[in-house]
């Protein structure tokens, strides 16, 4: 049986620049593009599968509005999504608090933006 892949790489982090805020840029851009793009994988595979047998799936998509739960679980992936593309320049740049203060001021905006 092998053995399970561990969470985090040893060793230094790759140096790209001699500039340690522009490393942590890059970094944090390849992360969010490497994100995004899953996210986009998946998302064209379920529309086309699930788009099959119902074809006006993405009308239904477009109107749909998470309430509830749902909004308060989105919510939750979404701080915890924040914190994932951040956290280069977290641990090296910036206090903690005020990530967090950055976090919550987007979540906030961004539910201002959608009642509005």
């Amino acid at each position: 049986m092998s053995e399970p892949m561990p969470r985090s790489a040893k060793g230094r982090r790759p140096a790209f620049f001699e500039d340690k805020a522009l490393d942590a840029m890059v970094t944090m851009v390849l992360e969010l593009t490497t994100e995004l793009w899953v996210t986009k994988e998946r998302m064209a595979a379920l529309e086309a599968v699930l788009g099959e047998a119902a074809p006006d799936l993405a009308a239904r998509i477009e109107a749909w509005e998470p309430e509830g739960e749902a909004r308060a679980a989105l919510d939750a992936k979404r701080a915890e999504y924040l914190q994932t593309i951040l956290r280069t320049l977290e641990s090296e740049f910036t206090p903690r608090a005020e990530i967090q203060k950055a976090q919550d001021e987007f979540g906030d905006a961004t539910i201002a933006e959608a009642d509005a």
